[in-house]
């Protein structure tokens, strides 16, 4: 009995995706079912970042980077990485997970990427502390498209503001945990970035559950979700899967809260 092709490629997808230590042996079992896994394959890649995630060699991404949507670069690969974005061009979401300063290769090649969603040292693209606002301006235009702005650095990010509004779907900022707004500056953040929704103070660390507010202030707008994540990689290939990530956590908190703000 034959199955319509259309039922039989969903179920080789569906295998593919549901259980992928499978999808190596799925790509071998007929011509025409290779094409179908290949895309899967490749759709979430990490590299330099230790992790059970498809991390490809760079000749292979030169081959089939196109299926990339999901591109996360650790600390290991940083002469490289322009070599890595120039080879998954269609990347969505990009996590570069480095403080050091890229070069102007790599940079030209994340500006002419479609992204979505980027989380990023902003050491590593310009020196925003002794911020040239035409600097950042040259970079952060580049991404019309960006809802998602996870940021990494390690010192606070508040001259950033301004270069925050060049961004004109952003509405789900990430600010390190060590960044202590005072009201003022929360609301300065409100006031400026006019698409801004979901607004968050992130951490790694054990909590209570898999994310929480374990140490939330007193003090603190409540529109800022003060939220503690186990695990930054765990969390980044949750989101790049589809599944329930910080910010489906901190989605319940603000609608949670915005009762209490009326």
């Amino acid at each position: 009995m034959e199955l319509p092709a259309e039922l039989e490629r969903y179920i080789f997808e569906w295998a593919a995706r549901v259980h992928s230590g499978t999808r190596a042996a799925l790509i071998q079992v007929s011509k025409y079912a290779g094409p179908w896994i290949e895309p899967i394959l490749y759709e979430i890649v990490i590299v330099g970042v230790r992790s059970r995630g498809c991390q490809p060699s760079l000749d292979a991404l030169q081959r089939y980077g196109h299926h990339v949507r999901h591109l996360l670069l650790g600390t290991d690969p940083k002469a490289l990485i322009s070599q890595y974005l120039v080879a998954c061009p269609r990347t969505i979401n990009l996590g570069i997970w480095t403080s050091q300063k890229l070069d102007e290769e790599a940079i030209d090649a994340l500006k002419r990427l479609p992204l979505e969603r980027l989380c990023i040292h902003l050491e590593a693209i310009f020196n925003y502390q002794a911020l040239l606002l035409p600097q950042a301006e040259k970079i952060l235009s580049a991404f019309p498209k960006l809802t998602h702005l996870d940021i990494a650095s390690d010192s606070a990010p508040q001259p950033i503001i301004p270069c925050l509004k060049l961004l004109p779907k952003l509405s789900h900022l990430s600010l390190p945990r060590d960044f202590r707004p005072a009201p003022e500056t929360v609301l300065k953040y409100w006031r400026e970035i006019p698409t801004l929704e979901y607004f968050t103070l992130v951490a790694e660390g054990n909590g209570s559950e898999d994310y929480s507010e374990d140490f939330r202030r007193s003090e603190d707008d409540l529109r800022v979700v003060r939220c503690l994540v186990r695990n930054f990689l765990d969390d980044w290939k949750r989101a790049a899967k589809g599944e329930s990530d910080m910010w489906a956590y901190v989605k319940v908190v603000t609608e949670r809260r915005s009762g209490l703000m009326l």
